[in-house]
C-alpha cells in the first residue's frame, strides 16, 4: 500500500550564538520519522562542515560549542523530516514522496 508522505518545512528554532550551542528538534515535525535531513542554514551538509560530535538523527541535531575546536564554535542548523501528508488539500505547499 503506498502512503502519500511529505518533507516538512525546515525547522530552526535556536542559534549556536545564544547559549552552549545548536539544538534542533523534532518538536513540530513528526514522531518517529524514519527520513530526516539537517543542514545548516546556508545548505550545507555535515559533511561539508567541520563539527565534533554532532549527528542527524530523527530526534534532531545537537552540537555543542564546547565539543569544537577552540577556534571553531556550532554553525546554525535547521532540520526537516517526512511524515504523512496532511489530508488538507494543501498539497501545493509540500514536496509529496510515496513510499511502499
Amino acid at each position: 500500500m503506498l502512503e502519500n508522505k511529505c518533507w516538512t518545512s525546515w525547522i530552526n528554532n535556536d542559534s549556536p550564538s545564544t547559549g552552549t550551542g545548536d539544538a534542533e528538534t523534532n518538536a513540530g515535525g513528526c514522531p518517529g520519522a524514519a527520513h530526516f535531513d539537517c543542514q545548516t542554514v546556508e545548505g550545507l551538509t555535515l559533511i561539508d562542515v567541520e563539527v565534533n560530535k554532532t549527528t542527524c538523527t530523527s530526534s534532531g541535531i545537537t552540537c555543542l560549542n564546547s565539543d569544537q575546536r577552540a577556534d571553531r564554535s556550532c554553525p546554525d542548523f535547521k532540520v526537516r523530516y517526512v511524515c504523512s501528508c496532511p489530508s488538507k488539500p494543501f498539497f501545493h505547499f509540500c514536496v509529496c514522496l510515496f513510499f511502499s
